[in-house]
């Protein structure tokens, strides 16, 4: 195993490591978590979240702010800078989970409600697994599969936006 590869490989284990302790944060603090706006709740027409759009603004704001660092990290070559700023983008993306559109807590139909939900949370488990094979990429030395990586990003967002951001009036 050359030096590199060694190096890699630790960074590697020590991102896995450092991930999982901040999704057992998330968890632990979560609403969810201590029983308040529970998901589950939500779903079967139980619980009415008030707020959340504001919520997740300032959560996809946080994920902006750590892509558009990450991408001028990536332009400069700066993969130290792009690990740090990726390792924001999951943050805010673990949080983001944990939040529920108003237009979805607002639905009527319990059914249709946990479908929106459910394709909610998966629109956000998909970009949380792009910021990871961004990390993986980044810690190969691929800064070419980081950036197609984040490309896909932007897609998911757009796509997500359409879906559950309310129309202004």
């Amino acid at each position: 195993m050359t030096p590199l590869n060694a190096v890699c490989n630790r960074r590697s284990v020590l991102s896995l490591l450092i991930l999982g302790l901040l999704t057992t944060l998330v968890i632990f603090a979560s609403s969810e978590f201590q029983g308040r706006n529970s998901l589950l709740a939500l779903q079967d027409g139980g619980a009415e979240t008030k707020g959340g759009d504001a919520q997740i603004e300032e959560v996809m704001d946080e994920m902006k702010s750590a892509g558009r660092s990450f991408r001028r990290a990536l332009r400069g070559k700066k993969v130290e800078d792009a690990l740090k700023h990726v390792q924001r983008a999951q943050l805010a993306t673990l949080k983001s989970k944990d939040l529920v559109p108003d237009m979805v807590a607002e639905m009527e139909d319990a059914q249709a409600r946990a479908a929106s939900l459910k394709e909610y949370r998966l629109m956000i488990v998909v970009t949380l697994e792009h910021w990871l094979k961004i990390e993986r990429a980044l810690l190969a030395g691929d800064m070419a599969a980081a950036s197609e990586e984040a490309k896909k990003i932007s897609a998911v967002k757009k796509s997500g936006h359409q879906k559950f951001r309310k129309e202004e009036d």
